[in-house]
């Protein structure tokens, strides 16, 4: 929910110095920059390697998340909108997959202004997606399959449908200060007000709207449909704490926390000073980002109202002797981003979302992808574990923004890193952004960007319909003929069906990677990360001593065929032929899974990738 648009130039400014409880895990680092190449081999320019991160001893730090955007994933009911029926039908989908954890976007009641965001019942079903027994009929399906359930918490903001706004705004009590209320910084010679000071939404425009039955203006840090809750009033943090119990109750294994950074502001009401920008930029005053937020996002006391969330998660994992997980999500530098794991003692999140792997652009370097993995491993605190995430609701998708030569790449460097792996639905099949006119724009951040600008915001186009066959015009998601979003005309090709039916496509090659987490490799392993081949192809092995199970993954970041030596690594056999092949990207010709590699000679096209296993060579036959 916590909109950003993400880049390179944005990720790099999330700072290299990790906060002061960190403790770097890696064990042997070489040259850290191409230019401090210290190896003999010309082949090595980057590499680090990290101890395990004990991957086995905890459900939810093995498991692969599946987001569902609940509106766009199947309809079952024929309305032109995905629901809760529709999720259930498709459960043994999520099996074929190897996936065993779902995360929910909002399916409460809204008027929809923000697509579920705007909660105006946080403890129902909106009707648009069923109702409370289509949810316990989901979820008891689920877990008759063994699956888990993260449902996503939003307790930045409520509707201004919700009953307690209704409430706040003729000051009855107890709901008069429910939310940040505050008077006109001035009323000009016409008796009209002022807002309180600048602060802009994320969204665009003043993050105040003024209110003519109350005569204040309430704070929206995104759409004003979404009036911001009063965290400093503790019996706001009462009513979230109830509504977490309420899901719990009936089973739910946990939450992601929505725009955690947003929800306390700036007890001063001081203005957001001018952001730093870059010469050239296009942004406008009345953007968010023209303005630096560090009176609206962040602010102390925030850690301290997410521990009453992590307690109430951790209550009810004793409870029923079933951890609940809390995951946060928060764009934020990664030393103040690393806070929100708490401490050892005094844990918040089980993990905070990373979303450095999102900065990468079209046309990135092996060198960027590296740097992007071991910034988040370097800050990381020792007793945490990591997780990765190439895209979501708010971002557009791999194929988009890297190409559709990187699908396979990226999912690869997604599910064979240690720790959680977090797939938006449809990047298992490749689904790129569908293109949105104005007049189709439904999200309002591209609405309020207007028609000239609204690309530049709008989250459309990586919320199309999951494409699952061609039986229709909408790919199988629906039969009303009229989805609420359109489907990408490249369903033809890009379908379930179709790539399941095949003998190799992206859907293949994310199933065979999914089935390799379970591996003692996978679940133990120590990684090894490299750059080689002068820049060109990030590699990796995560190697478990104890079993003799060893992994590979080789990607080409570049457009030029190169062969890769990856004897580099310490304990790969160097015989003839004794890799075994297990995944290769849709592009290249040289493998195909069951197929033997040699690791000293490892052929890879343009942005293509090869996935081997290996058994382990010890020290001493060496």
């Amino acid at each position: 929910m916590a909109f950003v648009n993400i880049s390179a130039t944005s990720v790099s400014q999330f700072s290299d110095t990790v906060a002061e409880d960190s403790k770097q895990r890696h064990v042997d680092t070489s040259a850290s920059t191409t230019s401090e190449i210290t190896s003999t081999r010309k082949n090595l320019s980057l590499q680090k390697s990290y101890k395990a991160f004990e991957c086995a001893n905890k459900w939810w730090k093995n498991t692969v998340i599946y987001e569902v955007y609940v509106r766009s994933f199947y309809d079952s009911n024929n309305d032109g909108i995905g629901d809760l029926k529709g999720i259930e039908e498709k459960l043994d989908y999520f099996k074929q997959l190897g996936i065993d954890t779902l995360w929910l976007t909002p399916m409460y009641p809204s008027p929809m202004v923000d697509f579920g965001y705007d909660i105006s019942d946080f403890v129902n079903i909106d009707p648009l997606f069923g109702n409370m027994d289509d949810f316990k009929k989901l979820l008891r399906s689920m877990k008759d399959k063994e699956m888990k359930l993260i449902l996503d918490f939003v307790p930045n903001h409520t509707s201004d449908q919700h009953e307690w706004f209704k409430m706040s705004v003729l000051r009855q009590e107890p709901y008069q200060d429910y939310y940040v209320w505050r008077s006109p910084k001035v009323y000009d010679g016409n008796g009209q007000p002022s807002p309180p000071n600048n602060w802009r939404s994320v969204f665009g425009g003043s993050a105040w709207t003024y209110n003519e039955t109350r005569k204040q203006y309430f704070l929206h840090q995104f759409a004003k449909e979404q009036p911001d809750l009063n965290f400093r009033n503790p019996l706001v943090i009462q009513e979230m704490i109830n509504v977490m119990d309420f899901w719990l109750e009936l089973g739910v294994d946990g939450f992601r926390l929505d725009a955690a950074p947003h929800i306390l502001e700036d007890e001063e009401f001081r203005d957001n000073p001018q952001a730093k920008l870059k010469e050239g930029s296009d942004c406008k005053e009345d953007d968010y980002s023209f303005w630096d937020p560090v009176f609206t996002c962040n602010s102390p006391g925030i850690l301290d109202i997410l521990t009453s969330f992590r307690n109430v998660c951790d209550e009810w994992s004793l409870k029923e002797a079933k951890e609940r997980v809390l995951m946060t999500e928060g764009y934020l530098p990664l030393p103040q981003l690393m806070e929100y794991y708490g401490t050892c003692s005094n844990p918040i999140a089980h993990f905070s979302f990373n979303f450095e792997l999102l900065g990468l652009t079209k046309n990135c370097q092996a060198s960027d992808a590296f740097t992007s993995i071991t910034r988040w491993l370097d800050a990381l605190p020792q007793w945490c574990c990591p997780n990765w995430q190439t895209g979501n609701h708010d971002q557009p998708r791999i194929a988009t923004k890297l190409g559709e030569d990187m699908i396979d790449i990226m999912n690869m460097i997604l599910l064979l890193l240690p720790g959680v792996a977090v797939t938006y639905y449809g990047e298992e099949l490749g689904m790129k952004n569908t293109e949105i006119s104005w007049e189709q724009t439904k999200d309002p951040a591209g609405k309020n960007a207007g028609p000239g600008r609204y690309k530049l915001f709008s989250r459309d186009g990586e919320r199309s319909p999951m494409q699952w066959d061609v039986s229709n015009s909408s790919a199988g998601f629906s039969d009303s003929g009229i989805p609420w979003l359109p489907t990408n005309t490249n369903y033809l090709e890009v379908n379930v069906k179709s790539e399941f039916e095949s003998e190799r496509s992206h859907l293949q090659t994310y199933t065979r990677l999914v089935s390799l987490r379970k591996s003692k490799a996978w679940l133990n392993g120590d990684l090894d990360i490299r750059v080689l081949c002068d820049g060109s192809v990030l590699t990796f092995t995560r190697i478990d001593i104890t079993s003799g199970e060893g992994i590979l993954v080789a990607t080409n970041f570049s457009k030029n065929k190169t062969d890769v030596d990856c004897r580099v690594f310490q304990h790969v056999p160097t015989e003839e032929n004794a890799a075994l092949v297990v995944a290769v990207t849709d592009l290249l010709e040289y493998y195909n899974e069951g197929s033997s590699a040699s690791f000293a000679n490892i052929r890879l096209n343009g942005r293509s990738g090869v996935v081997c296993k290996f058994s382990v060579k010890s020290e001493a036959s060496k």
